[in-house]
């Protein structure tokens, strides 16, 4: 589990972005939010969804390492 902050940090956005991706992401019964003390925590709904993640991340390398094209990794 994360909070807003530590998610935002982690993926330099800004908080209005963070929260409205979040918002979608509860929304969609993807993640859950559980209020502790003064922080608001973020939990992945169905632990499941990193296999698929693995699945499409696998997918896509193997796209790209197939057609030539070259990425920068994103940091």
């Amino acid at each position: 589990m994360k909070n807003e902050n530590e998610i935002k940090d982690e993926l330099k956005l800004s908080q209005s972005s963070i929260s409205q991706h979040l918002k979608l992401l509860e929304d969609a019964g993807i993640i859950t939010k559980l209020k502790r003390e003064n922080q608001v925590l973020c939990e992945i709904k169905h632990r499941e969804i990193f296999k698929i993640l693995e699945t499409v991340n696998f997918i896509v390398k193997t796209e790209i390492t197939s057609s030539g094209i070259i990425l920068e990794k994103w940091y």
